[in-house]
């Protein structure tokens, strides 16, 4: 096994750790570049793949890698409309070296770092804490292993963001912001739901079982109903490769205390 750097890249198995500090020197053009970057409105803007590249070739230096990496995930940390749009630059970037060091290596510290903080965060400041799970959603999404695969690792984390997202929704009274956190749920579901399933089934079905109890108990605007309608239309084939569809409905509808016609 090669020695492992600072910055070495992280097989899906290893431990994460915490990166350096960063040093105050960086490089403007990669400042302006950043800017511009978190200034693009949707991932499928074609600005995206052109700022990817210009980002590969400015950094060249450790401390800039080290500071793209972590300003780019400070900001879609903090804003979700960047989510997407940054998710996918790490994506088109993942791979970039520095000597030993890759982007990957520090992207996958960085989520580590903020999944451990999430009990925390969902107490201390729930709107903070749905844009982390955002994030986490979209970098599972966007971002692919060497050989082109989903990172395996990553899909425990995002499901469980899933279910903590939806537990005050099934709990407590209605919320007011209830359509926000369930557009972030149909989401998720929606672009990586199949590739969820495909390595934890049970998790993914727990999951749809919870969006279909939100729907029948809470009170949601057309636009995130339709879309946790899509989402389940989507998944329920899949699912039912697994499980046998009738059996879980008739579990759901006894924990909504319905009877159903079927």
């Amino acid at each position: 096994m090669p020695a492992r750097g600072r910055g070495c890249p992280i097989s899906q198995g290893e431990a994460l750790r915490r990166p350096g500090q960063i040093n105050d020197e960086i490089n403007p053009a990669l400042v302006n570049l950043i800017d511009n970057i978190t200034s693009i409105k949707s991932p499928d803007d074609i600005q995206v793949s052109k700022v990817a590249v210009e980002l590969k070739d400015t950094v060249k230096k450790f401390d800039d890698l080290q500071y793209c990496v972590t300003e780019l995930c400070n900001r879609g940390l903090r804003d979700r409309t960047c989510s997407p749009v940054v998710a996918k630059v790490f994506g088109l970037t993942a791979q970039h070296f520095v000597g030993d060091c890759k982007v990957l290596s520090f992207l996958l510290r960085r989520v580590q770092t903020e999944y451990q903080k999430k009990d925390e965060l969902a107490k201390s400041d729930r709107n903070k804490f749905v844009t982390s799970a955002l994030f986490l959603g979209e970098v599972f999404h966007h971002v692919q292993s060497e050989k082109k695969t989903p990172f395996k690792v990553l899909v425990e984390p995002v499901l469980n963001y899933l279910d903590m997202i939806m537990r005050p929704h099934l709990t407590e009274d209605q919320r007011e912001d209830i359509d926000d956190d369930m557009s972030v749920v149909s989401k998720q579901l929606l672009q990586s739901g199949d590739v969820l399933c495909e390595f934890n089934a049970e998790g993914v079905l727990k999951v749809v079982q919870d969006v279909t109890e939100v729907l029948c108990r809470r009170e949601l605007n057309m636009s995130t109903r339709v879309n946790l309608l899509t989402a389940l239309a989507e998944l329920w084939p899949r699912l039912a490769t697994y499980y046998n569809a009738r059996t879980i409905h008739a579990q759901l509808a006894n924990r909504l205390e319905v009877s159903l016609k079927i």
